[in-house]
C-alpha cells in the first residue's frame, strides 16, 4: 500500500470517530436538557391507568405539594418526560355521534369548531364537511376550573346543547350533547 492509500484510511477513521463523538455528545446534552423535574419526583395516586394516559398524580419535591389530573407524558423507552396540567393545557376529546369518529382537540385556548377543510388557522378544527354547519360554526373554551364554554358564532343553522338552541355562551359537562346544524351531534368525553 501505498502513504497516500494509508492517510486516506487514517482520515476515513478519524472523520469516523469525530462523527461519532459528536453523535453521543448530542444525545448527552440532549438528555440534559430535559428539565429534571420532568424525570422524577413523580408519585401515582388512585390506582392510575398508565395505558390511557389520562390520571391523577401527586407530585412532591422543591417547596410545593400539589394534586394535578392531567396527562402524563412518556417518552419512546417508557420514562415518564412530563405532565400536561388538564387545568391549563391539554386535550379534550369529542365524538361524533353519527359514524362515532373521535376528535381531540388541543385546548391551548379558544377551540373553533367548522366545516373549512385544509384550514391552518390555530386552533381550528374541520369537524364535518356538512353544508348545515358553518364554516366557522362554535367555539369551545376551557376554564380554570375545569368546565368548559361553548359559545355560537353566529351560525347560520344555530348551535344547540342537550336540544336546546343556544344564545351566546353555554356550559358544557362530560357526556353533554351539542349539534351543530341539523344532524351533527358530538358528545362531550
Amino acid at each position: 500500500m501505498s502513504t497516500n492509500t494509508i492517510l486516506i484510511i487514517c482520515f476515513a477513521a478519524l472523520i469516523v470517530v469525530l462523527l461519532v463523538l459528536l453523535i453521543a455528545f448530542i444525545v448527552v446534552s440532549r438528555r440534559n436538557s430535559i428539565p429534571k423535574e420532568h424525570r422524577r419526583d413523580i408519585t401515582f395516586t388512585d390506582g392510575a391507568d398508565v395505558s390511557s394516559g389520562m390520571m391523577n398524580v401527586s407530585r412532591t419535591g422543591a417547596g410545593f405539594n400539589r394534586k394535578l389530573q392531567g396527562t402524563i407524558l412518556i417518552s419512546v423507552d417508557g420514562t415518564v418526560t412530563g405532565i400536561n396540567d388538564s387545568r391549563r393545557n391539554s386535550v379534550m376529546q369529542i365524538r361524533r355521534l353519527q359514524d362515532n369518529v373521535v376528535f381531540d382537540l388541543v385546548m391551548t385556548g379558544d377551540v373553533t369548531l367548522g366545516r373549512i377543510q385544509n384550514s391552518f388557522i390555530e386552533g381550528y378544527y374541520c369537524v364535518t364537511d356538512s353544508s348545515d354547519v358553518s364554516k366557522y360554526h362554535c367555539s369551545l373554551k376551557r376554564n380554570d376550573d375545569g368546565s368548559v364554554l361553548i359559545t355560537d358564532l353566529n351560525s347560520t343553522n344555530h348551535t344547540y346543547v342537550n336540544g336546546i338552541r343556544i344564545e351566546g355562551t353555554s356550559v358544557l359537562r362530560r357526556g353533554d350533547v351539542f349539534r351543530m346544524g341539523h344532524n351533527c351531534d358530538f358528545m362531550l368525553l
